[in-house]
């Protein structure tokens, strides 16, 4: 049978189911009166004709079975079949639909999220329409390329022949092809099962980055990166750039408050430095505790929803030429001061004596929960924290927190 002739009969095994089984089951009962007339002929009686015809056949059904699998349309049969139990599996289960299109770029999609995260919220972790196009592609070409080597196959099978070697009660394959088939299966069962694992796995992750306790409150969050040129800006006048642009951008339509740092959470960006107690003996070069420093503005711990377990924060008269005051973390509390209440004491950060706080320190005037400045899976260090009005910096992160979705705003 000509390659055509076997696609046209594909198609119309496809459109027209019915038809082409009246004519699998008028082929063989054709096939069969032809065996028992020959039969007859060499001596034996209709009856005996008849079953010897039939036993020689096999089971009919598996032959109708077996001759619907040899021809591509069972190749797009199965595949059509498939994609509905699919589609219906996705309707009771949309969260599959997640995990396929995570699991094959998970890397991406988990590391576009820890960064973004300052921006728009862990809430805001989506499909990535490039990334699920690309999966899509891959997956239709796969399909394709493996199905067109059975399909090939299926062009050069004679049903004919199939029918007269087949042995009582089923359909003779060779052990090669057999073999084939079953290695086949193994992989597509493996594969399939180490998908769902990397599936489970990865919606397990999505869900405890949710649940991680950030230290602050991401959503409705909009940051930007500010850099001030050092010629033109002394220190006073970084003091009033950083206030007219605080009143600026807080006068703005929709924005709930506003606030400057050095460094934003869950960035990366953490600067670490020495700290000493002058109200206590000098250590041994080498091995002093080191904390994080962070300088921000009077409303960072109010616009980023860091709450103040003990004390109080910086305010507006905390400015350059009052005494130098320092809030620090639940975690720096329990290290450094092993116990005791740290509000009053005082301390100095800095490799040497003309750091921040100078000989004499600074006031520890409150503490705050612990914020992850280095990702979401590193927990927090100690850390402190130094008003911007008393020790201005040139380059920091713009914090605006809008009770509106920043997104819309920003394309």
């Amino acid at each position: 049978m000509s390659l055509l002739s076997r696609f046209g009969g594909g198609l119309r095994a496809l459109l027209q189911r019915k038809k082409a089984d009246q004519e699998l089951d008028d082929e063989l009962q054709a096939y069969l009166d032809a065996a028992a007339e020959h039969h007859v002929a060499s001596g034996m009686s209709a009856d005996a004709a008849r079953r010897t015809a039939r036993l020689s056949l096999g089971s009919v059904e598996a032959v109708k079975d077996h001759t619907r699998d040899v021809g591509w349309e069972s190749i797009v049969g199965a595949l059509r079949q498939d994609v509905r139990y699919g589609l219906r599996t996705l309707a009771n289960a949309p969260t599959l639909l997640l995990a396929a299109a995570l699991v094959p770029e998970a890397g991406v999609v988990v590391r576009s999220a820890s960064l973004d995260l300052t921006h728009l919220g862990v809430n805001q972790i989506h499909i990535d329409p490039t990334t699920l196009a690309f999966t899509l592609a891959v997956t239709v070409a796969t399909a394709v390329l493996f199905g067109l080597a059975p399909a090939w196959r299926a062009t050069r099978i004679d049903i004919l022949g199939t029918m007269k070697t087949g042995g009582s009660g089923s359909i003779a394959h060779g052990p090669r092809v057999a073999g084939l088939r079953n290695l086949l299966i193994i992989c597509e069962t493996a594969l399939a099962l180490v998908l769902l694992v990397a599936s489970g796995v990865m919606i397990q992750s999505v869900r405890n980055l949710q649940r991680t306790e950030l230290g602050f409150v991401p959503d409705w969050l909009v940051t930007a990166d500010l850099s001030l040129p050092t010629r033109r800006y002394d220190t006073g006048r970084m003091t009033r750039f950083f206030v007219d642009l605080h009143d600026r951008v807080r006068s703005l339509p929709g924005v709930e408050s506003v606030a400057f740092s050095n460094t934003s959470p869950v960035s990366g960006d953490r600067n670490s430095t020495s700290v000493w107690f002058p109200d206590k003996p000098s250590v041994p070069a080498g091995s002093e505790s080191l904390i994080g420093v962070h300088w921000t503005s009077p409303a960072y711990f109010s616009t980023m929803g860091i709450h103040v377990l003990k004390g109080r924060i910086f305010t507006d008269r905390d400015r350059t030429g009052t005494p130098q005051v320092v809030a620090i973390n639940e975690t720096a509390a329990r290290s450094l001061f092993k116990g005791e209440d740290p509000i009053g004491r005082r301390i100095a950060m800095g490799f040497s004596r003309s750091g921040f706080g100078g000989n004499d320190g600074a006031e520890v005037i409150g503490i705050v929960n612990d914020v992850r400045y280095e990702s979401v899976e590193r927990a927090a260090n100690s850390d402190a924290y130094v008003s911007l009005l008393q020790s201005p910096v040139d380059e920091g992160v713009l914090l605006i927190r809008t009770p509106l979705d920043p997104v819309p705003s920003l394309r």
